[in-house]
């Protein structure tokens, strides 16, 4: 769809209008404006299909729909800045971080059952390949704690909560000196990733006598593919536990999806 937004310029008068061709979400982005901390769009809005795109994209970020005056807006409800929301969203040309990095933030209950399961002691060292945001690691001590991140925006915002962050992709992390007491992680589901991720921080990066804990798809438990009989196997040797969840957990996570969840625990032994 293509819309032919006519608005007047900034600083002229009302006489003087400025066409703007409008057809994507990132069309939109490059328009939208801040008022009283609301992401607002145009008020001439007449695209029901780009609308509903748009509507879709900020979701991702926590912001829910509202109105002032004739304008529909949205008031942000998540942890990101409407700055940080319309960097991204310049960034990566309208799509989403769920769709880009299978970001989805990781659910209280489940980050309540992951550090449960993990058993963090006071000063033991731990890694998160794939922070995001940092939901697996709220209320533990920073400073002990050692992020990965892809995303620049995202690292930025782990750096500013205060944790020590690498911004690269967890393949592509090589630090041959470190190994870490406990490992928790929830790594993005697509392309085995989650089954690839388990075992590379599992072999690479967990002490002997360490523990992992990982929120993954369950369809690593029975694929036959390559990753996935890696990840079987390891669970094999080192698995402790494994709790299914099938009630629509990350539904209102990023995008939102459906995918079956697991929990495994893994313990190394001391050699």
């Amino acid at each position: 769809d293509v819309l032919l937004l006519l608005q007047p310029q900034m600083q002229s008068t009302l006489e003087e209008w400025e066409c703007v061709f409008v057809q994507s979400v990132a069309d939109v982005i490059n328009i939208l404006e801040v008022v009283d901390d609301k992401l607002m769009l145009p008020e001439k809005w007449c695209s029901p299909k780009l609308y509903k795109q748009v509507g879709e994209f900020l979701k991702t970020f926590g912001c829910v729909r509202c109105k002032i005056k004739k304008r529909v807006g949205y008031q942000n409800q998540g942890e990101f800045t409407n700055e940080q929301i319309i960097h991204i969203g310049k960034q990566l040309n309208g799509v989403s971080l769920s769709e880009k990095f299978d970001f989805y933030p990781t659910p209280d209950e489940l980050v309540e059952r992951v550090q449960e399961l993990a058993d963090i002691k006071d000063k033991e060292t731990i890694l998160e390949p794939s922070a995001g945001t940092g939901s697996l690691l709220n209320g533990l001590n920073k400073t002990y704690i050692t992020c990965i991140e892809i995303n620049e925006v995202l690292a930025t915002i782990l750096q500013e909560k205060g944790y020590n962050v690498y911004n690269c992709a967890f393949e592509d992390f090589v630090f041959a000196d470190a190994k870490y007491d406990k490992i928790i992680m929830n790594p993005p589901f697509g392309k085995r990733l989650d089954a690839k991720h388990i075992v590379r921080a599992f072999n690479e990066f967990l002490k002997d006598g360490g523990t992992l804990v990982a929120i993954h798809s369950t369809g690593i438990k029975s694929s036959t593919d390559k990753y996935s009989k890696e990840f079987q196997k390891l669970y094999e040797e080192y698995g402790v536990l494994q709790e299914d969840y099938t009630n629509n957990e990350f539904k209102n996570s990023g995008k939102g999806t459906n995918v079956a969840t697991t929990i495994s625990k893994f313990v190394k032994a001391k050699i």
